[in-house]
């Protein structure tokens, strides 16, 4: 007899070593008592909304991992004005200051399909790294322990984060996404077991993916994305057999997999501050639901 979903997930989960963390050298660097990170170099962030006491930390934290990109998937206050996250990034007319951090947006511009984009300048004083572009994507529209109405907005997220960084549900859902459809345009196949990928995730960071909703969508957004993908291919063969006939035809290349891609152990690794952290008594107020 099969195992179920749930069956598969929670076997994976929890799996991960921390022994570099538990060495007498490194207790001290740790300012959580019951938090411990786990090994290995992430290609995902799964954050929670930075709040206002953590808003420096957020950004320390871009800085060291040299983020490229950060995805936003949550309002900054829902309906019932609670607050979701902290402004670390929005004002327009002149630099935000965070500690010794300091955060300018350079460019802003809106999308059809609802996606706030902005470049930001992120620069840390007396440091002697040079300042961070950053591409910070901010998707509102995306309801909180639910999923859009399409996947239009979360592939075109795709075509500008071929590597990047944002939390549990809507965070897993949008990680599952990108990291399957990566490594499948990579040529790994085993990616299409979207079940595997999400216990992974699961296992470096718990409840990833929060419902069946979010689960199903995943798939639906690989196929939509894999649809587009194969409808760019069979009109760049056609396009190209036009011009070969002697017409005047542009023609525009799908984007090739690269040749080195993260996925060389065809697992994703995802870093998080952790489910404790989450659940620590001092951190409920800072917890982004």
């Amino acid at each position: 007899m099969g195992t179920s979903i749930d069956e598969r997930l929670e076997l994976a989960e929890f799996t991960k070593l921390c022994t570099v963390a538990l060495r007498a050298i490194n207790l001290g660097k740790n300012r959580y008592d019951d938090i411990s990170p786990v090994e290995g170099s992430p290609q995902f962030i799964a954050a929670q909304g930075p709040m206002r006491c953590t808003c420096e930390d957020f950004w320390e934290m871009v800085l060291q991992y040299r983020c490229p990109a950060i995805v936003m998937l949550t309002c900054l206050v829902d309906q019932t004005q609670f607050v979701k996250c902290d402004d670390y990034f929005q004002q327009e007319d002149g630099p935000r200051k965070f500690g010794n951090i300091s955060v300018i947006t350079k460019q802003m511009a809106k999308t059809e399909s609802s996606l706030v984009l902005r470049l930001l300048e992120v620069t840390k004083a007396k440091s002697e790294e040079p300042p961070l572009s950053v591409l910070h994507i901010h998707y509102p529209d995306w309801p909180d322990h639910s999923v859009p109405e399409d996947t239009l907005a979360i592939r075109e997220i795709l075509k500008r984060t071929y590597n990047l960084s944002p939390g549990v549900g809507r965070t897993g859902t949008y990680c599952v996404i990108h990291d399957t459809i990566q490594r499948i345009l990579a040529g790994d196949m085993t990616a299409l077991d979207v079940v595997n990928t999400l216990a992974v995730f699961r296992s470096q960071r718990e409840e990833m993916v929060q419902n069946l909703d979010q689960y199903f969508y995943c798939h639906e957004a690989v196929v939509d994305a894999l649809e587009e993908v194969i409808s760019g291919y069979n009109a760049e063969n056609k396009l190209s057999s036009s011009a070969g006939n002697g017409e005047d035809v542009e023609t525009k290349r799908v984007r090739e997999p690269c040749d080195e891609t993260p996925h060389q152990d065809k697992r994703p690794r995802v870093d998080s501050p952790g489910a404790s952290e989450a659940r620590h008594q001092g951190n409920h107020h800072a917890n982004a639901p």
